[in-house]
């Protein structure tokens, strides 16, 4: 099966998505932000044969391969904060919770099966391919969305737990989702956040929620 995201839709987009920590465990080795694309690029060198492989450098540094798994959030508890309009309250929704408190729920349905499936069917729609997907599934999208957008942090959290230079390590991601802007092939990530409750989040300086609540 070929990967989905590695193919362009609009210009050369590859992914509406980033993944973004402050670890300096990541950042020091140019990982603070990727993409799911760009991560399996990550390290890769060309060899006097022309093949290609992961660095040595990097291969050490992680005790083998980068583990993709957890730094893509495949089998992290993913949370956010989402806000309750009839309550006037942020509540937690995560992808293990139950009914109204899992993370993929609303009313009509569920929107994905998982993480994966939920980012395969948004960069579709950002990418104009939509033919694939019902009116309903495009609506569930849209939903889960704003709730994403809206919730205290706007944008989903985990911990990605991994082995580096032999020591167990775990660090805080936090997974922002980009849109189309009006300007049709233009990527915008949603840099400054609004909520109902009429705050403000900036990028650089938002108070995370914490994964896995």
């Amino acid at each position: 099966m070929s990967n989905w995201f590695t193919r362009s839709g609009r210009g050369s987009v590859s992914n509406y998505h980033s993944y973004i920590t402050d670890d300096p465990v990541l950042q020091n080795i140019g990982l603070s932000s990727y993409s799911r694309n760009s991560i399996e690029k990550f390290g890769i060198e060309r060899t006097k044969q022309g093949s290609k492989e992961i660095s040595k450098e990097i291969k050490e540094y992680f005790g083998g391969s980068i583990p993709s798994e957890a730094l893509l959030g495949e089998s992290a508890e993913l949370a956010i904060s989402a806000y309750d309009v009839l309550a006037k309250g942020y509540y937690i929704k995560s992808s293990t919770g139950e009914g109204v408190s899992n993370l993929w729920y609303i009313p009509s349905g569920q929107a994905a099966e998982n993480l994966k499936d939920f980012q395969e069917k948004f960069d579709k729609v950002q990418k104009g391919f939509t033919s694939s997907l019902s009116p309903t599934e495009l609506y569930m999208i849209n939903v889960i969305l704003a709730e994403i957008q809206t919730s205290e942090t706007g944008c989903i959290t985990f911990n990605a737990n991994y082995s580096v230079l032999g020591c167990s390590r775990s660090s805080l991601i936090r997974l922002y989702f980009e849109t189309v802007g009006w300007g049709g092939a233009e990527r915008t990530i949603i840099s400054l956040m609004g909520n109902p409750a009429n705050s403000t989040f900036m990028f650089a300086s938002i108070n995370l929620c914490s994964a896995g609540m």
